[in-house]
């Protein structure tokens, strides 16, 4: 059954991945993207059902399939459905497969070395799939993610502009020209901020104090 579910989620989960590649479809609206999963789900419980004989099990995961889509996307409302689904069975698909090989190595436990090993390498498939969710998660959060309205500012707003002049020990000729071209820029709202940096001759600085002035 837990193979069988890992099988189930996997192919929807690609199916999804294929459908996201068409343009446009990740980060479509629900009346295209909720369709489009629910045909994939009943598409994928049908050929299951035919293959497996359960027709109750492939019903059942399907309808897990769905409700996981639901919540995700309850979960992050900023997602596209097609990328909420992309998310959740793919999850699910993880959990069904790390669940399957959690049975099959506590089920033929064939001595302590084997158990200690077999528990080692599960513990290292759950950190590989976990950090594949997180990078599964950033994916989905950047392709998926509806565009929010831009902020419609006044083209006519002139912000507040600060320049500063470092010196330090400067010829004051120098500050001097460059004093003066900044007080030809034409701008409304304008701030000019000479620092000097502890220049050592204090005629320089009392003169470039003065020239501030």
């Amino acid at each position: 059954m837990l193979l069988h579910a890992a099988v189930f989620f996997g192919v929807v989960a690609t199916g999804t991945t294929l459908g996201a590649l068409v343009p446009g479809l990740i980060s479509g609206r629900w009346w295209v993207s909720v369709p489009f999963e629910l045909a994939l789900i009943g598409a994928t419980s049908s050929v299951a059902s035919v293959l497996s004989g359960d027709v109750g099990l492939d019903n059942r995961l399907a309808l897990l399939a769905f409700t996981a889509v639901v919540l995700t996307r309850v979960w992050q409302q900023r997602w596209s459905w097609v990328g909420a689904a992309l998310f959740a069975t793919a999850s699910l698909a993880a959990l069904a497969y790390l669940a399957y090989a959690a049975q099959l190595t506590y089920d033929n436990v064939r001595g302590p070395l084997y158990l200690v090993a077999s528990t080692v390498l599960l513990l290292l498939e759950l950190a590989a799939l976990t950090l594949s969710a997180s990078y599964l998660f950033e994916i989905v959060d950047v392709l998926s993610r509806r565009r929010e309205a831009q902020h419609q500012g006044d083209p006519g707003f002139l912000p507040k502009v600060a320049i500063q002049v470092p010196a330090y020990n400067e010829p004051i000729e120098v500050v001097r020209e460059t004093l003066n071209a900044l007080a030809k820029l034409d701008y409304p709202d304008l701030i000019v901020q000479v620092v000097d940096n502890n220049t050592p001759d204090e005629a320089t600085s009392r003169e470039l104090e003065s020239l501030c002035n």
